[in-house]
């Protein structure tokens, strides 16, 4: 067990996913400790999905020597307004920006957002910055998506090192060391294969959604690598896809608790691993879908809708004739009347010339777009058994049931009410969206809060850093916690760290109840959505700062913990900060929010 001497020396900051909550909080975790002057302290930083936009760029930024306040600036100004949503929806319709199909990125929601990205965030920076940083000391990044291959965690990773020993990507599927193209790759297109979150966006599809007219589809296939469990290698020859970075590790925990792992084999380790979380183990209950009345449209089956249809084109073909003898009729009176000079048989004839040219276009379009369109010629013969039948092979449910049982299927929903179609569609739809954004999600969670906190390695050395911490809806929890799971905790600490007001709590919980999205909308920005998670964010790492500085002095006194010189003496004054700045914040939650705005 490596000792633990220097709590601050060297930390290690991870940013869960979340969407604009996420970034936002993140936000606020790294405004605080900048003022605290331990952002420099920050050596290496993992995110996923909402987070790695203020890592990304923050890690630009710093890279460039640039202070983080014109970060914070630049990034708070770009999530104020839906001014982000509005040019991505812009560009998605813009026939020029998809003007090469089947070069280069597919015209989608996520490739629109990482166009805007590259232009309004990075302008154009590549991953190579972080190979040419400019400060005394690098800032190791990790920022994380998910492969659609092996459903691993794939990283983009860099010490700013070449000689580094971490790969960019994983175990099985990674980037080529000595063919380094990765470094080509925009920074804009990897926050994108970060953060497009299930339900929300597209996977986003290597090697074609990375090309760029520095960078070719060739070159980037070229330079990955996939390994097979026997250890066999090979380059990659087809598609891959992929997806929210959240969906394996949506803390960016397990990739900075794999980061200290790699120190510990050079007898090094993380002084503090900082977890910033927007997500939580809360979930509301699935409610089941109720089947609607059985009436009207929902009382019909799909099959006799389209025994009607047929029907109908059966009259359409009748009406067809009709009309063609109503016009030979009203042309052949009409050159009859020429003789007789009739007015009311001449308007008689030119109405029924009306009446039947337009009848002929009406039903004779219908008629032409049966027959050029195959699923209409079907719908209207009254058969769409083969086109259910693709739809259920499309969702792969083969890889489940027998051919046998795909055929009953077929014909068991072609007779089904609607009403009862439309429940099992439903129903499917919630309990896919439940069981992928809140099941897996939480399960995953709690399988890497589990190896973290149970693992002793990692004593002293975390810092729990979640969004709903100060909440009202936590408040009892919190609680019943430093009350009770604190050995270290005398009297006067337990007092002081429940001494949270009522502002405080309900601006976390206004924080905790805000939705994931990729921007604030009106109704966000006229709340002040943003500025409360900021705050929130603020205001919760002094607090959970508070707690782990006393923890530290309290085994220090009891002699459990050994500081090196001098070590104490740097805590003894940060936490005086850290007191000075919860009185504040008690004060004013948003006056550290509002100094740096």
């Amino acid at each position: 067990m490596l000792p633990f001497s220097t709590p601050f020396n060297c930390i290690a900051l991870s940013l869960s996913g979340g969407g604009f909550r996420a970034a936002s909080f993140s936000l606020g975790i790294m405004s605080y400790l900048d003022r605290l002057d331990l952002l420099k302290n920050v050596e290496f930083i993992s995110s996923a999905s909402g987070g790695s936009f203020a890592a990304t760029l923050y890690g630009v930024y710093y890279s460039k020597g640039r202070p983080f306040n014109e970060c914070y600036t630049f990034l708070l100004d770009e999530m104020k307004e839906e001014g982000l949503l509005n040019n991505v929806l812009e560009k998605l319709n813009d026939d020029a920006e998809w003007d090469s199909p089947g070069i280069g990125k597919r015209r989608n929601l996520i490739n629109a957002f990482a166009k805007v990205y590259d232009e309004e965030i990075f302008a154009g920076e590549t991953f190579d910055i972080f190979w040419n940083q400019k400060q005394e000391k690098n800032i190791s990044v990790c920022f994380n998506t998910t492969d659609f291959f092996r459903g691993l965690s794939f990283r983009f990773q860099t010490d700013g090192d070449n000689k580094s020993f971490e790969y960019v990507g994983n175990r099985y599927i990674h980037f080529d060391k000595d063919n380094p193209v990765y470094k080509k790759i925009k920074l804009a297109d990897i926050l994108a294969a970060s953060s497009c979150f299930p339900a929300g966006f597209e996977p986003i599809i290597f090697p074609d959604d990375f090309i760029y007219r520095n960078l070719s589809a060739g070159d980037l296939k070229d330079s990955m690598i996939l390994e097979g469990y026997d250890g066999t290698k090979e380059v990659l020859r087809k598609q891959l896809g992929f997806m929210d970075g959240g969906i394996t590790d949506n803390q960016g925990l397990y990739s900075a608790m794999t980061a200290d792992e790699r120190k510990r084999n050079h007898d090094e380790a993380f002084d503090l691993i900082i977890v910033g979380d927007v997500t939580s183990y809360f979930m509301d209950p699935y409610n089941p879908v109720e089947e609607k009345k059985e009436e009207g449209l929902r009382a019909q089956t799909i099959n006799g809708i389209l025994n009607k249809i047929s029907a109908a084109f059966k009259k359409i073909k009748i009406g067809l004739i009709a009309s063609i003898a109503a016009l030979l009729t009203s042309i052949i009176g009409l050159l009859f009347n020429l003789r007789f000079g009739n007015s009311i048989v001449t308007a008689t004839c030119l109405v029924l010339l009306g009446i039947s040219l337009t009848s002929l276009v009406f039903l004779g379009y219908i008629n032409n777009l049966k027959n050029k369109q195959k699923f209409l010629n079907k719908i209207f013969k009254g058969d769409v058994t083969p086109e259910i039948r693709t739809i259920l092979e499309h969702l792969n449910i083969g890889n489940n049931f027998s051919d046998d049982i795909i055929d009953k299927l077929t014909k068991y929903l072609g007779n089904t009410k609607l009403n009862v179609l439309e429940q099992m569609i439903k129903a499917r739809a919630a309990s896919v969206l439940t069981m992928t954004m809140d099941v897996n999600l939480k399960h995953t969670r709690r399988l890497i809060y589990q190896l973290f906190f149970d693992n002793e390695k990692w004593n002293d050395r975390r810092l729990y850093n979640v969004l709903f911490e100060l909440s009202s809806f936590n408040n009892k929890n919190r609680t019943y916690r430093v009350n009770k799971k604190l050995p270290w905790a005398r009297d006067d600490d337990k007092q002081l760290l429940t001494d949270i007001t009522f502002g405080m709590q309900e601006i976390a919980e206004d924080a905790r109840t805000m939705g994931t999205t990729l921007w604030f909308a009106k109704e966000d920005v006229k709340n002040e959505k943003l500025k409360k998670v900021v705050a929130c964010g603020q205001f919760t790492t002094c607090m959970n700062l508070i707690e782990y500085v006393l923890s530290i002095e309290r085994k220090v006194e009891s002699k459990e913990l050994n500081l090196v010189e001098n070590e104490l003496d740097k805590i003894k004054l940060i936490k005086e900060q850290l007191l000075k700045d919860w009185s504040q914040f008690k004060l004013d939650p948003y006056f550290l929010y509002n100094s740096l705005s």
